[in-house]
């Protein structure tokens, strides 16, 4: 453990951006970035729940970080009620594609990138894997910086 007079190894995380067309999902891009990712989850996310979540496992798929994150595919768009109004309301979209990013900590152990969510047009509905991911295909010189 480094003393207090040692310079300490900042924090880095995942930076991955990702494009979607209808339920297609595409890795765009990934970079190590020297910031703090948001904490995970503590309590365990369930297979089976509703919502979206996103996981980092170790090489043996176990779990080592869970996050709760916001829908990442949208088939709607929030838009203003009536001008001035300041209600807004949600409106179905003919375009159903798009971007979105994910960041993670960059754990040394993790492996895998798996990405959860309940199908767009089905909100209420129980989530199922969107996305699973390599992290050394996503990012290639990660391993090389730790």
């Amino acid at each position: 453990m480094p003393s207090d007079a040692e310079p300490r190894s900042p924090p880095h995380a995942l930076r991955l951006t990702f494009s979607y067309s209808d339920t297609e999902i595409s890795l765009v891009a990934g970079r190590r970035t020297q910031m703090i990712a948001p904490p995970g989850e503590t309590a365990k996310i369930e297979q089976g729940r509703v919502g979206s979540w996103v996981e980092l496992r170790d090489s043996d798929q176990e779990v080592l970080y869970q996050q709760a994150v916001h829908s990442p595919i949208r088939f709607e768009v929030e838009v203003a009620d009536e001008p001035g109004s300041g209600k807004m309301r949600w409106h179905k979209t003919a375009h159903k594609s798009g971007a979105f990013e994910l960041l993670v900590p960059d754990m040394p152990q993790a492996d895998t990138l798996r990405l959860y969510a309940s199908p767009p047009d089905a909100l209420h509905e129980p989530a199922r894997e969107l996305a699973r991911i390599t992290l050394t295909d996503a990012v290639p010189d990660r391993k090389a910086d730790l």
